[in-house]
């Protein structure tokens, strides 16, 4: 069993020695250089225009958002209306009442 073991072995030990090392072919690490060269060359023109474009959406954003805020439609009409309908919810819903849920909690102990 041993000898049949070790003669298997010697055989597969013997057949490595017949092995001979795999060579590339000529010129071909230069090719493989240019196009690793040339697909790293291709890669950044892509991501060139990025943080401009992102700068120019921020600050088109921005005055956006300043215009919303200086142009907003600013009636005293309408304060005073929401006013007076916060008012009419109170008295119909008796909102004036003390309840626990108050934002001074100096008022809660007074409320029990």
């Amino acid at each position: 069993m041993k000898q049949d073991v070790t003669s298997s072995v010697e055989k597969v030990l013997n057949s490595l020695d017949q092995v001979k090392r795999v060579s590339a072919p000529p010129y071909f690490y230069t090719r493989l250089r240019a196009r690793m060269e040339a697909d790293h060359s291709r890669q950044q023109n892509g991501f060139y225009l990025q943080p401009a474009f992102t700068l120019l959406v921020l600050l088109f954003l921005l005055v956006i958002n300043i215009f919303m805020l200086f142009n907003q439609p600013t009636a005293p009409d309408q304060k005073w209306a929401e006013a007076e309908e916060q008012t009419l919810w109170k008295t119909e819903y008796a909102l004036q009442e003390s309840t626990p849920y108050q934002e001074n909690p100096i008022e809660w102990v007074v409320a029990k």
